[in-house]
């Protein structure tokens, strides 16, 4: 759990990383707690390497009640509803992107939206920001 005047040393003890790794980790943790845009942490590894592990420490790191991983949505929409419902998603076992998630997951990225029509309207429009 974090605490005011904590270290980040400790971390390394849970993260099967090499240092540079850990200084880019750690600037990707930094970097949930700004606003704009944000890159994708992409956790590469055989099995085994705790990479699961890894993604839930990082969203439990910002927030701790949340630290859990689900599946990559299978639509645009259910992957910008779940951005609006989260601000840091963590996807597990993820062996394919289709495309049209994948130019999703950069509109998230750079802070682009998404829109549709709002349901039982002919002109109202939900959006989404990512």
């Amino acid at each position: 759990m974090p605490q005011a005047n904590g270290t980040l040393d400790r971390l390394q003890e849970f993260a099967n990383l090499g240092e540079g790794e850990m200084s880019l980790f750690i600037a990707m943790l930094l970097d949930t707690f700004r606003g704009g845009k944000h890159p994708i942490l992409n956790l590469i590894g055989e099995h085994g390497t705790a990479k699961s592990t890894l993604a839930r420490l990082f969203k439990k790191a910002h927030r701790p009640r949340r630290g859990t991983t689900r599946s990559l949505p299978d639509s645009v929409r259910a992957l910008f509803v779940a951005v609006e419902n989260a601000h840091v998603l963590a996807f597990e076992k993820v062996w394919k992107i289709d495309r049209k998630i994948s130019d999703a997951l950069c509109q998230i990225s750079d802070g682009s939206g998404f829109g549709r029509r709002q349901l039982y309207s002919d002109v109202g429009e939900i959006r989404i920001q990512g």
